[in-house]
């Protein structure tokens, strides 16, 4: 889908409704009150104006469904090469869960210990054993997006220069509501700066 198209359609998301709610409400309450028509009575149309405004509501505040691959094909991640893109777009077998996100989203605030990593990926309904998580992340330092040492007990994990650069774009481009979805990818509103030359860890 073409960028026109999808500005588009992204105008239509964000404004349809309530450009229809406020005819609605214009024709009910000002136009056929003019020529004396009453079709519906105000305690009905409140009503419809307010549910429709709630649904409308509603659907963009659901959760964005990146284990839809058409979802997933719609992120756009400016700015990154494509190794990068494909590597923040990896998802699970089965669920298709966005697994690199999950673990870069983790790591965002501070280091963690290994078995807190794997804890908090868990919780994030990541259906993958530590073993596999701790596989995925050895994956992601081998690709410098994680930098690991040897802890007192267990063994540290941080984000490097090139790990914080994917964070911000996490945050930018894998948005949860489908609200800022189509704010961010089909107006395109996004703004990272450039993928970092110089990595250093």
């Amino acid at each position: 889908m073409g960028d026109r198209a999808l500005l588009f359609k992204g105008i239509l998301w964000l404004s349809l409704a309530p450009s229809l709610v406020a005819i609605f409400a214009l024709v009910s309450f000002r136009l056929l009150p003019l020529f004396r028509i009453f079709v519906l009575p105000p305690t009905t149309v409140i009503p419809i104006i307010l549910y429709t405004l709630v649904i409308y509501i509603l659907l963009l505040s659901l959760k964005v469904p990146y284990s839809d691959l058409d979802t997933l094909d719609r992120v756009v991640i400016p700015q990154a090469p494509k190794e990068i893109s494909n590597l923040l777009k990896k998802t699970t077998r089965g669920t298709n869960h966005l697994i690199n996100v999950e673990l870069i989203s983790v790591l965002g605030k501070k280091p963690l210990i290994q078995s807190r990593i794997v804890e908090r990926t868990q919780k994030r309904r990541i259906k993958l054993s530590s073993t596999q998580i701790i596989d995925y992340l050895s994956k992601l330092v081998t690709r410098s997006i994680i930098h690991s040492k040897k802890g007192v007990y267990e063994r540290e994990y941080s984000l490097t220069k090139k790990g914080k650069w994917c964070y911000e774009a996490v945050r930018e481009c894998f948005p949860k509501r489908h609200f800022w979805f189509i704010i961010r990818h089909y107006l395109g509103v996004r703004k990272l700066p450039s993928f970092p030359k110089v990595i250093e860890d």
